[in-house]
């Protein structure tokens, strides 16, 4: 869709950050480039939804949309909070390119070897993912998903 994330609020300004209460479930999407929260998860989540600085107009799979609202979201996982736009629908989607540069993580997988997706952490750890419906996901907030150690194998960590 092409919007950038360089918004005020994105920097930090006017909107509150707020920890999560509850388990996040976030489909990963190599296709968006912005990370978009569902409103009633946000509502379940705790988190404060404030007006953004300007509209963004979506383009997305069933049309055009335009989201006025954001809300700026703690990802312990990642030590980082960040901004996401609020939407109507019920799927919180994960910007793969934008978490990679502001969760400085790697994104891993070997489907032909039967192993599932991971994040990378810079501090050797891994988060492993859930394929459903063949997207990634993560679950934000589940212990079970929690980071996790990693060994060396052939030179390649795992």
């Amino acid at each position: 869709d092409g919007a950038s994330t360089a918004s005020p609020a994105s920097r930090g300004a006017s909107a509150a950050s707020v920890k999560p209460r509850t388990v996040v479930r976030w489909v990963v999407d190599s296709g968006a480039s912005i990370h978009c929260l569902a409103r009633s998860d946000c509502h379940e989540a705790g988190l404060r939804i404030s007006k953004a600085p300007v509209p963004l107009e979506l383009l997305t799979a069933t049309g055009h949309d335009e989201v006025t609202e954001q809300a700026r979201i703690r990802f312990d996982d990642f030590k980082t909070t960040v901004t996401c736009w609020i939407t109507e629908g019920d799927c919180n989607l994960l910007s793969l390119e934008t978490a990679l540069t502001q969760f400085k993580l790697d994104f891993i997988y070997y489907p032909t070897l039967g192993l599932p997706p991971w994040f990378m952490l810079s501090d050797g750890r891994a988060i492993v993912l859930v394929i459903d419906g063949n997207c990634p996901v993560y679950h934000q907030g589940d212990p079970y998903f929690s980071p996790q150690p990693t060994i060396e194998i052939k030179g390649m960590r795992v």
